[in-house]
């Protein structure tokens, strides 16, 4: 039982293809698929210590707060007196609504009347609602347990720190203490850019609400991942030689180390996922006949023994041969599609952002490059369709949108970028 997780956790990685020309400089992609463990529902899941914190601004006021409530009892209902919750809202002032408490049956009467009081009016001093929420989290945090803070705002951080770097480096930060971020937008005024940055480099998840009768659902789509969590804080490390690079084209968050390790992470991973991330391997020239080995190392913290494991892994392999022989080598379709259709979502993610910002000679650019490297790996036939989905994007550029199609628009590529199930699809919390 103790080695349960190790033996079944799965990572398997391809390249498109493995030959190198000789004497120059070469681009390749790598496939990462990652399968977790089919584990049923067991009373040996980690506790959780996880702290609500809920934007009671002005303009929340009315259903969006309604269901706000019904989802935090919602949440709590399906927690035990092993795990920890507290509850914080917040306008322009932060209220510790439930300071850290057990999740028993009599403190969640309690906590649910305070939140029951909550009332909505004032600004949206997300950075302070948050980092006290994180506050409460630390005060119990702890190998083991999953320790998330969940941020829900329906508006623009526009009290305390506002600055969207800084909020970034701060979600860096608590990751690295070991306290994960997820992110709820609700309706159409929040930066759905600065919460899903939020939420990839704090380890956790970004959603987007469109209906606040559904905040609820999505909640319960969390903590169903939450508690059906197989591995924490997932990391794949792959060593690159001098004059190399390996980059993810998922929008996931990587490190570099001190020894030239790539460090990719992919957050906490949940009962029965598959993940896949797609890498852009530029590499130096090499002499002829040389076998090059990029070592991949697999690390996570083992969810039965509450303790840090690396796996070496099969490395990624290439060798130099001369132009006749790279020509005429077999290519993996599956990695060069993945490839492709990774390059297109990273182009349509960077088109929607510069359309945002007002630069859209800017969006047209990051379309053009992934349409003329999507052109120069498949054929014409199998390239038609992406090409046609980036004219797409293109159009919708150039007509317009309003905030409800740019929320709609990334939310869409997010998910797909992430490998993220659709709220409800999800693991179930029962």
């Amino acid at each position: 039982m103790k080695n349960r997780v190790v033996k079944m956790l799965q990572l398997e990685c391809r390249v498109d293809r493995g030959l190198l020309p000789s004497g120059r400089a070469s681009e390749r992609y790598a496939l990462m698929t990652l399968k977790m463990p089919e584990v049923g529902s067991t009373p040996s899941r980690l506790p959780v210590n996880l702290s609500l914190i809920l934007d009671r601004s002005g303009s929340m006021e009315g259903e969006k707060l309604q269901f706000v409530k019904r989802a935090v009892a919602h949440t709590l209902r399906h927690l035990t007196p092993s795990d920890m919750a507290s509850i914080v809202a917040y306008d322009d002032e932060v209220e510790v609504l439930a300071p850290a408490f057990k999740v028993t049956p009599e403190n969640t009467m309690v906590a649910l009347e305070n939140v029951e009081k909550m009332w909505a009016g004032g600004k949206t001093n997300l950075s302070h609602g948050w980092f006290t929420g994180c506050d409460q989290i630390a005060d119990h945090i702890g190998a083991g347990i999953i320790n998330r803070a969940l941020v829900l705002t329906d508006g623009l951080a526009n009290e305390g720190l506002t600055d969207v770097d800084m909020l970034v480096e701060q979600a860096r930060q608590l990751r690295i203490r070991g306290i994960t971020t997820s992110t709820f937008g609700v309706g159409f005024d929040f930066n759905q850019f600065l919460l899903q940055r939020i939420a990839d480099a704090g380890g956790g998840h970004f959603y987007f609400i469109d209906d606040p009768e559904v905040i609820p659902a999505f909640f319960h789509s969390e903590l169903g991942e939450m508690l059906s969590t197989v591995a924490k804080d997932v990391v794949v490390e792959i060593g690159v030689p001098n004059g190399a690079s390996v980059e993810p084209l998922n929008g996931v968050p990587r490190e570099i180390s001190e020894h030239r390790r790539v460090r990719i992470l992919l957050g906490d991973a949940f009962s029965g996922q598959t993940r896949e991330v797609v890498l852009r391997v530029e590499l130096p020239s090499f002499q002829r006949n040389q076998h090059l080995l990029l070592p991949v190392a697999l690390q996570y913290e083992d969810t039965l023994e509450a303790r840090r494991v690396t796996v070496d892994q099969p490395g990624i392999i290439f060798e130099t041969a001369d132009e006749a022989q790279c020509r005429a080598q077999r290519t993996d379709e599956d990695v060069l599609r993945a490839a492709c259709r990774s390059e297109v979502d990273r182009a349509k993610m960077e088109a929607l952002f510069r359309e945002y910002e007002g630069d859209l000679a800017g969006a047209d650019d990051s379309l053009l490059v992934a349409e003329t490297t999507i052109l120069a790996l498949l054929p014409p036939g199998a390239a038609r369709p992406l090409v046609e989905e980036i004219g797409q994007m293109s159009d919708v550029l150039h007509l317009g949108m309003n905030d409800v199609g740019r929320k709609e628009q990334h939310y869409r590529v997010y998910r797909t970028q992430r490998s993220r199930p659709k709220p409800g699809t999800g693991p179930q919390v029962i």
